[in-house]
């Protein structure tokens, strides 16, 4: 997203994923793993090496995502819990990995709607009209 990494952030909102087009292929599953990894040691200060994990639905599932798959792709992904501020960075990172075109549909707590676009390269997030949140 153009902008430079937060770090550990403070605070989380309730969210869930709308909807969602998360498209990364599974010749880039390496890489991207290897990317998210160097970005929590040297970015968040946390050492995952203990965890083990072999790959990004790992990863994500970390952060409460859980990953949708078809064959050794990853196609879409699915969230409702508190999401927290450090998801920027991570979709920063997964970003030049994922497939042009793919994005992921945010409904926040506060009636708040954004949206993550994946050009191939870059994650762009951009704000929605607003809708009444109807909770879980």
């Amino acid at each position: 997203m153009a902008r430079a990494a937060t770090g550990v952030g403070v605070g989380w909102t309730e969210a869930r994923v709308e909807d969602a087009r998360f498209v990364l292929r599974e010749e880039h599953h390496r890489p991207a793993l290897e990317r998210l990894l160097r970005l929590a040691r040297e970015t968040f200060h946390y050492d995952l090496s203990d965890l083990q994990l072999r790959d990004v639905d790992g990863f994500l599932r970390l952060l409460g995502f859980a990953t949708e798959r078809d064959g050794g792709d990853i196609v879409g992904l699915a969230f409702e819990d508190k999401l927290v501020p450090e998801i920027e960075d991570v979709f920063d990172a997964l970003a030049p990995y994922l497939e042009a075109g793919s994005y992921v549909r945010m409904h926040g707590g506060t009636n708040a709607r954004w949206r993550y676009d994946f050009d191939g390269n870059v994650c762009h997030r951009r704000d929605e009209p607003p809708d009444y949140w109807k909770g879980r």
